[in-house]
């Protein structure tokens, strides 16, 4: 039992017209006919009633059409579940996203509009026990010796302060302006806490941090009732910065980079490397 044969059976069992399934498969309607009559054979029993040039489908080939249609439905499924994964079109991307979060959460989202059959799992912090990540998003180049490290987005960071304070009108900022300002800060297990104390090191001081707040919502808040001045992320909280003015380092010494880490080609999945490249290019594209 071959599946050209069932085909050409559902097609005839639909039309009752043999010359039609022909037509429809453009073949000769004797290739139809002897294709159905093996089927016959192969079964025992006959699944249409010949009277004279007409064809009926009989209760045997009744049943037999509503079994073969779901069987096919199945190997139809089937075949584009295959294809899909053939594409990188299906399956699960694990990430972990240590930076720029609002950036790779807009990418998830318009990658899935068009790929509604990827699945995301999503961690922002590095889970106690071991677990694997098709994709890693931090700005700590030498954290992950065995992966591959892609370039991803350098951005300025920024001094994040109040419209009315004092340091609202300048161009730019040097150390000196900010050595002895009050910093809020993000928690000390976040990139721009160990940005911070890296810049405030190279300089020989230690920042003034007198509130931590691990959302920048809150740290906007914050800036607002001048509670203090903190660093501020080019691209990753772009947009937020109402009623803040942000203010560049006039040495451009406060930059981070970001990188994209995955797997060897070798055995990362093609839904994860579809998902890596299309990273890549939106990340370009800043």
């Amino acid at each position: 039992m071959e599946l050209l044969q069932l085909k050409y059976f559902l097609s005839a069992a639909k039309s009752e017209n043999f010359s039609k399934t022909a037509a429809d498969f453009m073949v000769p309607q004797s290739t139809v006919s002897q294709t159905i009559k093996k089927l016959e054979s192969e079964l025992g029993l006959n699944l249409f009633d010949r009277i004279g040039n007409r064809v009926r489908l009989n209760n045997n080939g009744k049943i037999f059409q509503n079994a073969i249609s779901k069987a096919l439905n199945e190997i139809n499924t089937a075949c584009e579940t295959l294809n899909e994964i053939a594409q990188g079109n299906l399956g699960t991307v694990s990430i972990l996203i240590k930076t720029d979060r609002r950036f790779i959460a807009e990418c998830i989202a318009e990658y899935k509009e068009n790929n509604p059959n990827i699945k995301f799992t999503v961690h922002h912090r590095m889970p106690s026990t071991p677990t694997h990540f098709d994709i890693i998003i931090d700005d700590q180049n030498s954290n992950y010796p065995d992966l591959i490290s892609h370039p991803l987005i350098t951005e300025n960071i920024f001094i994040g302060v109040n419209k009315s304070h004092k340091l609202a009108d300048k161009k730019f900022l040097c150390f000196e302006d900010i050595k002895n300002e009050s910093f809020i800060s993000m928690p000390d297990n976040s990139s721009l806490y160990r940005h911070l104390h890296l810049f405030f090191e190279k300089n020989g001081q230690t920042p003034v941090i007198d509130i931590f707040c691990d959302d920048p919502f809150y740290i906007r808040k914050y800036l607002k009732l001048q509670f203090g001045i903190a660093l501020w992320p080019e691209f990753s909280w772009k947009d937020m910065e109402k009623d803040i003015v942000l203010l560049p380092m006039k040495d451009k010494s406060l930059i981070r980079k970001v990188y994209l880490f995955t797997e060897s080609g070798e055995v990362q999945t093609l839904a994860a490397k579809n998902f890596s490249e299309f990273l890549l290019k939106k990340a370009k594209n800043l």
